[in-house]
Parts: C-alpha cells; structure tokens; sequence
C-alpha cells in the first residue's frame, strides 16, 4: 500500500498503527460529514423525500472519491 502511495513505510506508522487503523480514520471521517449533511437537511424546507434523495446522492459522491483508495487498500 504505501509503495501504491509513494510513501515510505515509517511515515505511514507515524500516523497509523496499521492499515486498519487507516480504515478506522477514513470510514469515521466519512460518518462525521454524513453526520454534517444530516444536520444541514435537518433545517431545509424540501420534502424528506428530497432530503433523503440528496443525503444518497451526496454521500455515493462522497464515496466515489475515495475509490482508487480502497483498490489500493484492496478492499
């Protein structure tokens, strides 16, 4: 993974214990910003359909982003 990253092996470990802690780090940052849209459709007028179209949409955009990464963690 690190070699996929161009990133040596000891600066990996400074910031994470291993590669699940890495997953840990990235599915939490995930979970705080669906938590972040929540919030911000929680005080919009559209309908809960609306809302729950645009909650979908924006977390599939969200998880898109990070795709390269899970081929890398092989996940």
């Amino acid at each position: 993974m690190c070699k996929n990253c161009n990133i040596a092996i000891g600066t990996f470990y400074n910031y994470f214990s291993s590669k699940d802690h890495l997953v840990r780090e990235i599915f939490v940052s995930d979970w705080e910003k669906s938590i972040k849209i929540i919030e911000k459709m929680k005080s919009s007028d559209i309908t809960l359909r609306e809302k729950i179209y645009n909650f979908v949409y924006l977390n599939q955009n969200n998880y898109m982003s990070f795709e390269e990464l899970y081929q890398i963690l092989n996940l």
